[in-house]
Formats: C-alpha cells, structure tokens, sequence
C-alpha cells in the first residue's frame, strides 16, 4: 500500500462533533482504503468511505489524522530545464501513470516559483514501473534517493546543474533516461486552407483539421493536449476523465482543467492554453456557450481558432456544430469555426470513451504531435549527419569533489538553504493541516 493523498492532520485532536462530518478528500487514482489515528497512536481503517475517482469521502465524528492509501501504481517521471544567463538546472517530476489528481498538482507546481515556475518541460514521459524508492544517480554516482512509500505524489526532485539547456541525462534505478526540450510548431499545411489527418472510426471516417500557423515563435513551448468541454453535468466530466485516463496510457499528456471557480479556474485556463499543442473540443449540446465568467468554451474555441492550434472535435450530441441555448454568440461561433470541412470523431451517445480516445491518439500521430509508445525513431534521411549526444556536463563546484559528473546539486550563490516541511499545495480549509 502506498499514500494516495497528503495525510491530513484535522486539530485539535480529540474535539468530538455533535453529529458526524463529511470529509472530501482529493485522491490520486486507485485510492481504496482510509485510515484515522486513535488515542493509542496507532491507525485503524475507516469504514464509513466513499470513493471515487480521484477523491473519496470519509465519515469522521471527531479531529483525528487521516490517511488515505492505495496498490502501488506505475510511474512516471517528467525532465524540466531552467536556463539562466551563466547555467542552467534541471529537475524531475515522479506521478502517477493516468492519475488526474497528479496531473493538476503539477499544474500548480509550474506556477509555484520555489518548484517548477519558469522550468520548461521536456518531451519524453519516462515510465518506470512501480517502485518504493527512486534512485537518481549517474556514472555511479548517487545523487539522490526519493522514498515514495511514505509520500503522496507528485514528487519534485533538487535541483542540479546542466551545462546544455535542452538536454540531460539521468540514471533512474540505474536505467540511464534522456530527456530534451522539444520546440514544437503545428505542421505545415499542404494548401492555404489546411490539411485534414484521417482515421477510421465505428460510425464512418474521422479526422482533425490542422491550420496553418504563421511565424511560431521558438520560446513558445507546446508541452499537451488541452482537453475542452463544458462541465455542467457529471457524466460529461466523467467520460472526459476516462477520455484523459486513457491518453494518459497511450504516453499523450492531457491538460483538463478542473478547479474550482473564479482565479484557480481563469489562471490554469490561461496555462493549459499557452502550453497546449494541440486542442480536443467535446462538443455536447451546451458547448461553446459565451457564459460571461470569461473562461468558458466560448473562449477556448476563440483561442485555438486564433492561434491556429489543431483542433479534434467530438461530436457528443445529435446536434452538430452545437446550438447553445441562450448563446448567440456562441451558435454563430461554432459554425464558424465547426465548419463542415472539419472532420470529426464521432460518439453522439457518449458510450465509447476509450475508443474515441484511442483515435484521438491517432490523429495526433498523424499530425506529427504524438509518437505511440514503443514506436521507432524516424529514420535519418540519406547522407544527413549522424545524431549528436548531449553537450558535456561540468564538474563540480566543490575541490574535494570526484571526476566530472552529468548532474550536480545546485543552489544559487547566497541563496538560503531550502526548508524541509511539507510542499506548498492549493489552499485548503482553515481548519485542515496538509502535512506530507
């Protein structure tokens, strides 16, 4: 069993409610136990629980710590770089394999400017399989261990020296990974109207219409899929879920945004758009509705539009291009954009999530954006030069310090040492302490 949630510490301890609360608890995927603390300090298995996909509701009739623990998982690891005007850091990501609860804390963590803001993720997803410990090292020499049995995920590694700011190597359990920054541009167009991937489908041909893009900028960093659709009812949020479940097992990485109201919900819109490399819109009868709040469907639609990212529509209702009601805005819009040239992927009843997600997976090969797992290297055209390995590494700052090694810990001159404690997290009730 391993931590599927931060442990929660409700104070103080002991205080008994007049009658039992409620407890929902976010959860990384596969949670299914929940354990309280009790007066002889020792955990014991609560069975008042419900669980979901990724959270689960505990029945509670005092303050207590809870628990929440789960089978261990397949991993993850996700290579970041940060270059700086004399060097340049890495750092490394550990998650769960399809697991939304981690996906979203990593999206704050790339806003948070002691872990991840202004790091730029790189392309390859390394799967590690499922481990109580993650050693990372290189040429023999350990650079640091991660336990994972007793800390819930996403797990950020120290940072440590790079030379190179786009590539690095790394040893993880003694199996050595390479991770780059990928600048990526949508394809280019075969004519002035864009060009159309195919793929088959049970309800006939499906396909994607790709735009043509002007001057993409180098800087612009196009790191996942954004997953668009309106979440005014819950089994549309619960086929868009195992919609991403399953790209997430297909190595396609998936931004869904799923926070709460007003600034969480408008600044991970804003980030899940600026880093997306291509857009699915799931077009259910309300989508596309110009709501008022500022970022909704309507406005997602209107950026992929302008910025020429592909766009993959699924038709999720009998009713296509969508006719939100109380939206004219929004009806025009989408026949505007969902234009009947625009070959979509089919499911009006919304009864074959998995498969739409596997010829979503599809057309993003096509395209040149997704490379399936286990898929070859594009081979090297005819006399074009051999690939180079990544940029020799400095050594150590320290005299006493062995040969050159690709990786070193790094902290800025004169910066503090990093306090130990728990990471920072959104912010959470008053009376609830996140502790790791």
């Amino acid at each position: 069993m391993v931590p599927m949630a931060p442990v929660l510490k409700l104070t103080p301890e002991g205080v008994t409610f007049p009658a039992p609360i409620i407890l929902r608890i976010p959860t990384c995927t596969g949670a299914n136990k929940a354990f309280r603390s009790n007066d002889d300090g020792d955990w014991e298995e609560i069975r008042e629980v419900k669980f979901a996909e990724d959270s689960c509701e505990v029945q509670l009739s005092h303050f207590c710590q809870v628990a929440i623990t789960g089978d261990a998982r397949p991993l993850k690891a996700l290579g970041f770089i940060k270059a700086t005007s004399s060097s340049s850091t890495v750092k490394l990501a550990l998650l769960h394999v399809g697991c939304n609860r981690c996906n979203d804390e990593l999206a704050w963590y790339l806003q948070d400017a002691q872990l991840l803001q202004g790091y730029q993720q790189c392309s390859e997803i390394e799967v590690i399989g499922q481990n109580d410990a993650v050693i990372l090292s290189h040429s023999g020499t350990r650079l640091q261990e991660l336990q994972l049995r007793s800390r819930s995920l996403p797990a950020i590694s120290s940072e440590f020296a790079r030379q190179s700011d786009a590539a690095f190597q790394v040893d993880i359990n003694d199996g050595q990974r390479d991770f780059k920054v990928t600048y990526t541009a949508p394809p280019a167009p075969t004519n002035a109207g864009g060009y159309a991937a195919s793929q088959s489908t049970a309800s006939g041909s499906a396909s994607a219409q790709v735009a043509s893009s002007s001057n993409p900028s180098p800087q612009s960093i196009q790191q996942h899929v954004m997953l668009s659709g309106r979440f005014n009812r819950d089994d549309i949020k619960d086929y868009m879920r195992i919609v991403r479940r399953r790209l997430e097992e297909l190595q396609v990485t998936t931004f869904m945004v799923e926070a709460g109201g007003g600034g969480e919900f408008g600044s991970l819109t804003l980030m899940g758009l600026g880093r997306a490399k291509a857009m699915v819109a799931f077009c259910t009868e309300e989508y596309g509705a110009l709501t008022g709040v500022g970022y909704e469907t309507f406005r997602e639609l209107e950026f992929a539009h302008q910025q020429n990212l592909p766009l993959i529509p699924v038709r999720n209702h009998r009713v296509y291009p969508p006719q939100p009601s109380d939206s004219e805005m929004g009806r025009y819009q989408n026949r505007f954009i969902l234009k009947p040239t625009l070959v979509y992927i089919a499911d009006e009843e919304m009864q074959k999530p998995r498969e739409v997600a596997d010829q979503i997976a599809q057309a993003l090969t096509t395209m040149g954006l997704h490379t399936p797992p286990g898929a070859p290297r594009a081979p090297r055209a005819p006399g074009a030069p051999a690939r180079k390995a990544p940029p020799a590494l400095p050594p150590a700052v320290s005299q006493a310090a062995p040969p050159a090694v690709p990786l070193v810990p790094h902290r800025p001159p004169g910066a503090p040492t990093r306090p130990s404690g728990r990471r920072p997290r959104p912010p959470v009730q008053p009376s609830l302490e996140s502790m790791d």
